[in-house]
């Protein structure tokens, strides 16, 4: 009785894990095509095309590297971002889950301005598993995850800064 219950307490989830994994996929597929430069969790990565999604671990060197968070998006010619709510809850818990994405303290107002000020709220969804990577804290409820489209003028005031 025992391993009957495992196995199928074991299958369910791995059901749901890939049900869940084929929805978050499916819903950045509605407004992200493949071949888009995006900043997102390598979770995204089975999506995207190589070379088109950059990873929020990249952020932690933004300051060895001389970038600001705006530098960053230009000099990666990023086009969407692709925002889970567990951004916010590392930053409201930092710094326990630093080891997820580094010190987000470095970067993360300026982020939240270049979202609010430098782009679009394109989608908005749920998703309990993907949303958020911290095992403990899945399925305790619906976590956000928000696609954000970069305003051009982004690029177009960049090269009138270059010239």
């Amino acid at each position: 009785m025992t391993v009957s219950l495992s196995l199928n307490t074991a299958f369910t989830l791995i059901e749901d894990s890939h049900y869940n994994y084929d929805d978050y996929l499916n819903q950045i597929a509605e407004v992200v095509d493949k071949d888009d430069r995006v900043l997102a969790n390598l979770n995204a990565d089975y999506y995207f095309k190589d070379g088109s999604l950059f990873d929020y671990r990249n952020l932690a060197y933004l300051e060895e590297s001389n970038l600001s968070f705006s530098d960053y998006i230009v000099k990666n010619k990023i086009e969407y971002i692709i925002y889970p709510e567990e951004m916010d809850f590392i930053y409201q818990t930092r710094p326990t889950w630093n080891i997820l994405y580094g010190n987000l303290y470095p970067y993360y107002s300026e982020m939240q301005k270049f979202i609010e000020n430098k782009s679009r709220l394109v989608k908005t969804f749920n998703n309990s598993t993907y949303a958020i990577r911290i095992v403990r804290e899945i399925d305790k409820k619906d976590w956000t995850v928000k696609i954000y489209k970069v305003n051009s003028q982004v690029y177009t005031e960049a090269a009138q800064k270059a010239d």
